[in-house]
């Protein structure tokens, strides 16, 4: 039954309200399934079943520190997410030959254990140039130069220090199994480069993604399926609106649903219900924000935002003077040794812009 939808029902049925994805994943009599079909039912309802029970377990446990924790998610917030990227008007990319981002890649990496990786980032790179990713695709490899020649401009500007380079790189290089998963990993290089050039409250926001994106991740590890990215952008069309989730990128990823997860219907259900409770989790969200902030360099703009919520906020009416607030941010949002960024800070920092409360 569920082996034989095709691509195009299978995005529309995913674009339904979710009532009506409950509607129809409870509308077919398993009993009429013959074959191949009963296989593959008895297969999602093992896969459904892995993921119900570790998210029950999360599901009390999130009850239980919504019970003793002062602080919770706002309901209100599950949809928000950050802007798109908005560069500079007057910034004018150069058309670079893909093969320079090549270079330097090997420039960062030779006689490294990573370096093995050049020939296939190489190629890539010598398609894309070519326009041949994807047998041609014309949105596809336009998509890839953009963001290819736009991060080796901020590369070439003198902003980012070499680690900072090979984070990107390591990101670039991380998943190169077909081509919408190395759109994706490009994407995400693009936006951790060019997150800087966000308000703090987009920059925030965009954690938080990774944060969402993790919990459906994980699961798609649980069930055993390799191809990461194509059951996320599933899940962004089942769930993106209300859950917040980015959606930039899915109408490239034409692999997404067949074959990465059985019953994208059920899955998509059970996905918004485990997102519901484990975003409840304030301290797993404000342990995945903090360390997002610490790959990042000291980030001034952000501990300004910071400072304006906590001068503005009828939270801390003891701390009227901006003195005394930059003394307080600085001694509760920053490790006094190392100077990190610490969970604590980022709950101040995910109240300021309303995710919890």
């Amino acid at each position: 039954m569920f082996s034989n939808i095709t691509m195009n029902d299978t995005g529309m049925a995913l674009r339904q309200p979710l009532h009506t994805i409950v509607t129809r994943s409870l509308s077919f009599n398993p009993c009429q399934l013959t074959g191949d079909e009963f296989t593959d039912f008895a297969l999602s309802v093992i896969a459904a079943a892995v993921l119900t029970l570790p998210a029950v377990a999360l599901w009390f446990v999130g009850k239980v520190i919504t019970l003793i924790s002062p602080e919770r998610v706002n309901p209100d917030a599950f949809h928000l997410k950050p802007a798109p990227i908005e560069l500079p008007a007057d910034m004018v990319v150069p058309e670079y030959d893909l093969s320079l981002l090549a270079d330097k890649f090997h420039e960062l990496f030779e006689g490294t254990e990573h370096a093995s990786k050049e020939r296939t980032f190489r190629r890539f790179c010598e398609q894309c140039q070519r326009g041949n990713v994807r047998g041609g695709d014309q949105l596809f490899n336009e998509t890839m130069q953009m963001y290819y020649r736009r991060i080796y401009y901020k590369m070439s500007d003198g902003s980012m220090t070499d680690d900072q380079q090979r984070l990107v790189f390591l990101e670039l290089t991380d998943a190169m199994t077909c081509d919408p998963t190395w759109l994706q990993a490009t994407h995400q290089a693009y936006l951790k480069v060019y997150n800087c050039e966000r308000s703090p409250r987009d920059q925030l926001l965009q954690y938080v993604q990774h944060y969402k994106e993790g919990i459906i991740l994980h699961d798609v590890q649980v069930v055993g399926d390799s191809s990461e990215w194509h059951p996320l952008d599933a899940q962004r069309y089942a769930i993106g609106e209300p859950m917040g989730l980015n959606t930039d990128t899915m109408d490239l990823d034409n692999y997404m649903m067949i074959g990465s997860i059985h019953i994208p219907f059920l899955s998509a259900i059970l996905h918004q219900w485990k997102l519901l409770n484990t975003y409840e989790n304030v301290a797993a969200l404000k342990s995945t924000i903090a360390g997002c902030v610490n790959q990042e360099p000291y980030d001034e703009p952000l501990a300004r935002f910071i400072r304006d919520f906590v001068l503005e906020s009828p939270e801390y009416p003891n701390l009227t003077t901006e003195d005394a607030v930059a003394e307080y941010v600085a001694e509760t949002c920053y490790d006094p040794d190392s100077y990190e960024f610490t969970n604590e800070g980022a709950g101040i920092a995910l109240r300021a812009i309303g995710v919890i409360s």
